[in-house]
C-alpha cells in the first residue's frame, strides 16, 4: 500500500520477521470454510490472536472477519483486547452467509503495566499528534469508542 508503509501477506510464516509491538494494524479474513477446516478451530483462532498480541503495539488495531461468529467472539474475550466495534454482515444469495467483522484494540499487557514499559498514548478524537500513518491517511472504520 503505497505511502503507508504497509505490507500484505498471505503466508503466516511472514509474521516471524515482524518485531514485537511494531505494527499499527493487522487485518485478517480468518479461515472458516470447508477448505480450511483444520485451521478454523478454537486453537488456531487463539494462536492467531496471540500472534496479533505479539506484533501489535498497545493501541494497535486488529480487524477480523469470520463466519464463525461465536468462536471469534469467544476467543477475542481473552488477552489484551478491547472491542472497538463489530458488525454482523450477510453475504451470498439473500445474505444467507453471516460474517462477523470485529475491530479490536490491543491494550497494554499486565506485564508492561507492572514494569512500566513506555507505550504511545492513545489518540483523543481529532488529535493527530502521534497518529499512525494509516490513521493520518484517513482509514476509518466508522466506529465510535
Amino acid at each position: 500500500m503505497a505511502g503507508l508503509g504497509a505490507e500484505i501477506s498471505h503466508d503466516s510464516s511472514a509474521f516471524a520477521d515482524i518485531a514485537d509491538a511494531s505494527a499499527d494494524a493487522l487485518i485478517c479474513d480468518l479461515p472458516s470454510g470447508a477448505a480450511h477446516k483444520a485451521s478454523s478451530d478454537e486453537e488456531s483462532y487463539m494462536a492467531f490472536l496471540r500472534l496479533a498480541e505479539r506484533i501489535l503495539r498497545p493501541g494497535g488495531r486488529c480487524v477480523l472477519l469470520s463466519n464463525r461468529q461465536e468462536l471469534l467472539s469467544r476467543c477475542a474475550q481473552s488477552g489484551p483486547w478491547k472491542e472497538v466495534c463489530s458488525w454482523v454482515m450477510g453475504r451470498g444469495e439473500a445474505n444467507i452467509l453471516k460474517f462477523l467483522l470485529l475491530v479490536l484494540e490491543r491494550q497494554a499487557s499486565t506485564l508492561a503495566r507492572i514494569v512500566g514499559l513506555k507505550q504511545k498514548p492513545l489518540q483523543q478524537p481529532g488529535d493527530q499528534s502521534n497518529a499512525s500513518p494509516w490513521q493520518k491517511k484517513g482509514a476509518k472504520f466508522g466506529c465510535k469508542r
